[in-house]
Order: structure tokens, then sequence, then C-alpha cells
């Protein structure tokens, strides 16, 4: 596949690099959510936020692809046909998605457990973070050959080129590769990958790894991370790696690891920035926070502790301390999207911050010049 591996693989028009291949992306989240809201309920559809959706959903509109992913509104079902099937966007369909169905053990066991509670924190070098229990990982096991099976729904006989994503779908690779021989796969990893000294903590490691060179092409963000993954590789599974060429090969079968950095389609958020009802937010925004024109801060995350939020409350906090002219002059606003609240780790995250946030508008922040009940010099 080289050449270096298709001209950092799957660029928009991804039909002239596999000419006659149903292209197909699988990923646990899913681009559009149909969901009952209201009362009485009115079916809506959701794009629910993430840059993994922004990202690849016009790669698949532009494609006219697949997308396979966990049907999770609570409608979705609603509008699939009998084999899960919703074509998408709604306002103006250019691919079709295919839902897989969880239930609540799955839900509890293959995502918040063994995804959530044991691969994301080993990979945010967070060991004292993981929970550890088997039926976990073979609740994990069960859902991505659940997910195998729907790829292979999708793909029919016909050839293809499957694009896996992060680290929900570790063993689905290897379960298509055994059942077809007629797909190019390639997997990108979201996140960070960590050296062996940390992905050893890891329950049946060395399955997520074979799990993963299945694929023709492993991308990672960073050098560093595709550094650990093939020394992970040399030490957990005693095979090969040829570095000159970043790959390893078992058998007829090579897989190539590459840092290639995702990204999203800046021009669309550009002209999202320019739209006049942005143009309206931003003055709002303005007269609410900083109507004499003071300076404004803003933060988008999830309340996540990769995300670094009680880092960037504590360097908030100094800065005030130490700059007392910035205090009536600068604001931060801060939106945090509480998430995955069924974790202990996340919900004495959440506690935290608030408690940070409220001692630091107690110490600094000054009520808005408007009138309004906001800190400025504060969070």
């Amino acid at each position: 596949m080289p050449s270096d591996v298709r001209s950092a693989v799957l660029p928009r028009d991804v039909t002239s690099i596999f000419p006659g291949h149903r292209f197909v992306v699988v990923s646990n989240r899913e681009p559009y959510e149909h969901v009952y809201e209201g009362n009485p309920p009115q079916l809506v559809v959701r794009r629910p936020a993430g840059g993994l959706t922004s990202a690849l959903d016009p790669l698949l509109q532009a494609t006219a692809g697949d997308w396979v992913a966990w049907g999770s509104g609570n409608a979705d079902a609603d509008v699939t046909d009998a084999v899960g099937r919703v074509r998408v966007p709604p306002e103006a369909p250019r691919y079709t998605l295919h839902r897989v169905w969880l239930d609540q053990r799955d839900i509890e066991e293959y995502y918040l457990g063994y995804s959530n509670q044991l691969l994301w924190p080993l990979c945010h070098a967070r060991p004292s973070l993981t929970r550890i229990r088997a039926r976990d990982y073979t609740r994990y096991a069960a859902v991505n050959e659940r997910f195998a099976e729907a790829v292979l729904r999708a793909v029919g006989d016909a050839p293809a080129a499957v694009w896996f994503q992060d680290y929900h779908l570790a063993l689905a690779p290897r379960y298509v590769r055994m059942k077809t021989s007629d797909v190019t796969s390639a997997h990108f990893w979201h996140i960070p990958f960590p050296p062996p000294e940390v992905f050893g903590v890891a329950t049946r490691g060395p399955f997520i790894l074979e799990g993963l060179l299945a694929n023709d092409l492993v991308g990672f963000h960073l050098p560093s991370y595709c550094a650990n993954f093939l020394r992970c590789v040399q030490q957990q599974l005693r095979v090969d790696i040829d570095w000159d060429r970043r790959c390893v090969t078992q058998g007829n079968h090579t897989c190539y690891v590459r840092a290639l950095p995702i990204s999203i389609d800046i021009e669309e958020f550009q002209r999202a920035a320019s739209t006049p009802e942005a143009q309206v937010r931003l003055r709002r925004m303005r007269n609410r926070f900083a109507p004499n024109g003071e300076r404004i801060g803003i933060g988008v995350d999830r309340v996540d502790y990769s995300k670094g939020l009680e880092e960037k409350f504590k360097a908030l906090d100094l800065f005030w301390e130490r700059s007392p002219e910035w205090r009536e002059r600068f604001t931060f606003v801060q939106v945090a999207v509480p998430t995955r609240t069924h974790i202990d780790a996340y919900d004495r995250l959440q506690e935290k911050i608030e408690q940070m946030v409220a001692a630091i508008n107690q110490r600094f922040g000054a009520l808005c010049g408007n009138g309004g009940s906001e800190a400025e010099g504060g969070i």
C-alpha cells in the first residue's frame, strides 16, 4: 500500500485511490442521531458534537459511502429499515448509516467498562484510574464482533476500503479479516498510545495489538505514539519490527504504522463563524462579559481528566493573583460539557472543578458592568 501509504491516506477523493471499492467508516459514535423531544414528542435529528464526526461526515458525503456506528438515539430504530439502515443527512441524503444496537450491559461493560475505564485511562497515562474486570473484556470482544458483522453486511460481495475509528473497535479489524480477504482496512487511533510500561497493565493487551495489526494501516496523531505502539508489539507479541519502513509483517500480511494527524473542514467552520447569526451571538457575548472592551477567553471542553481543566483553572488562579490589574479586564468563559457521568472518576472531577470555579470567582470576580450576575475577572 505505501507511496507513502497512499499520500497520507484517505484524502477527500477516496474513490480515486480505491476504484471500484465501497468506502466504509466504522465508529462507536454515529454522525446523526434521531431522538424524540418535547411534549407531545417530536422526532428531531441531532448531530452529536465531536471532532471525529465533524471531520468525517464531509468525507462520507463526498464519497457516497457507508458509515457503521452505534444507534444511540431513542428514535433511531424507528427510522431504519429491517437491517438498521437509514440514509443521511436527512435534508439531502448522500450516504447510508448502518446502526448497531447495544443493550444496557453492552453500554456498561463494552463502552463504560473496557473502553473508558481501562483503555482510555491507560492511553492517557492514568493507570491508577483503571478498572479491570474480566467480563468487560468479554463484552468488548462480543460487541466488536457485532460491529464487524455489520461491516460485512454493508460490504456484501464488493471489494471495500474500510476505515475503523478509535479505541472502542480495536478487535473488529481482525474479525473482518478472518471472514474476507477482499478488504483494505485502516484504523485511526484518536487518542495517545502509551509506552509498554503503561500498556502492560491492560488485560488481554496482546489481543488489542493483534486486532490493530489486522489492518493494512494504523494511524496515530504523533510519531511518538507510533513508536510506543511498535514497542508494545515488539515486547508483547515477540515479532520483528521493520523500523525503517515502520511496519509489521506476519505471514503474508503487512501492517504499516504512520503518524497521520486528523483535521477538520476549516472552510466550513470559517463560514459558520461568519454568518449573521454567529455575529449576533458574538455581540451578545461581548455585551455580557466585556461591555467596555475588556478581554475574553473562551474554552470548550468535555469534563474529562484528559482535558486539563484543573490545570487550566490553577493557571487562571495564579494569573489573577499575580496580575491584579487584569482582574476586571479579563474574563474567561468556560463551557464544560458533562460526560460519562456513570463513572466515579468523572463525577469526582465535575465536583472538583465546580469547587475550583466557585473559589476563583469568590476571590477575583466582580459583577459584570451590565448588571449581570456573571463574574468579571473570573470564570
